[in-house]
């Protein structure tokens, strides 16, 4: 892995400011908005292409936690090049990011370092990212960004406090798009159009009803529920509940005709039908578990004890891989 910082980014604002502009990264949700990363890739023909990942954090036992970017399979396979983009901090405490301000991690033939998940057609990747953030830090390049835990992950337990239906949060890069000055991904939000709890066409997967797009490929996709909520046979509370359910992978198209051209020569596009494709929780641990075989080391029973951390690579047994 190589690093480079953004080219042409405009001065980064200082943490102050980035409290006058009230974005303190305190609240669960706002940390939400840090664990994306944006992906870029490149292919030998020329071509360009983008799409999300996610900062992903279990424990592997005796205090250490390894930390990993989920994406999807078709993400970075055949790509030359990918580029992982992080927003910028001060120095190494991730106290509060440099809104603007960018680096990069550069990764050559990604498809070689990525782990997929072991079955082929489940469409899950993960990548170790310790070693990366630390050669950053070494070239006096820090980073600010939140990880997802394994202590919020849908798991058996967890899925049964669902209901048929539950409104779910998505960020990412949707068709590339993000904020072009702070660097902060887009959230979108839909609702589980099959149960969480079933596994659609006997596939690890549930369907979401909403607006899908490619570069949204590879997003976290959480229930992020605040103020009065309900859990599933057992009533009403107040507060705040996030479980990160999934990532996307695809979303559903169908064929169909072009208008205003004379029938004989009709030409057809394929409309997406705002039905995405979401691979359940449980198959990004069981492509770390296959990341962590080969260094000795194995998820802990034990969870983290936060929702959503902030890694340290020196907890990180992966850290000098």
């Amino acid at each position: 892995m190589d690093v480079a910082q953004a080219p042409g980014t405009r001065r980064a604002p200082t943490s102050e400011l980035c409290d006058a502009l009230h974005l303190r990264v305190e609240t669960l949700l706002e940390q939400l908005f840090f664990t994306t990363l944006y992906i870029e890739t490149s292919y030998a023909d020329g071509r360009k292409a983008s799409g999300t990942g996610f900062v992903y954090n279990v424990h592997v036992g005796g205090g250490q936690y390894a930390t990993f970017m989920v994406t999807n399979k078709h993400v970075i396979e055949g790509a030359e090049t990918a580029r992982l983009r992080f927003v910028a901090c001060e120095d190494d405490t991730m106290s509060a990011p440099l809104l603007g301000q960018a680096h990069h991690i550069d990764i050559q033939a990604p498809g070689t370092l990525f782990t997929g998940h072991p079955t082929g057609d489940v469409d899950v990747a993960v990548l170790p990212i310790s070693p990366g953030v630390s050669r950053l830090k070494e070239h006096g390049q820090f980073v600010f960004f939140r990880a997802v835990t394994s202590a919020v992950s849908m798991d058996d337990a967890s899925v049964q406090t669902l209901d048929a239906m539950e409104e779910v949060t998505f960020l990412g890069y949707p068709n590339g798009l993000y904020d072009q000055v702070n660097f902060l991904p887009i959230a979108r939000r839909g609702h589980t159009a099959t149960p969480p709890a079933v596994d659609y066409g006997g596939q690890p997967v549930f369907l979401v009803d909403a607006s899908v797009f490619p570069g949204s490929s590879g997003s976290p996709v959480f229930l992020a529920q605040t103020g009065t909520y309900s859990i599933r046979n057992t009533g009403a509370y107040v507060g705040q509940r996030v479980m990160l359910l999934g990532v996307l992978a695809a979303v559903y198209q169908r064929t169909v005709p072009v208008l205003q051209v004379p029938t004989a020569t009709a030409s057809f596009v394929r409309d997406a039908i705002d039905i995405g494709i979401v691979y359940k929780a449980r198959t990004i641990n069981e492509a770390v578990d296959v990341a962590l075989a080969p260094h000795s080391l194995k998820r802990s029973s034990e969870e983290p004890p936060d929702q959503v951390a902030q890694p340290s690579a020196s907890q990180d047994p992966l850290s000098e891989q």
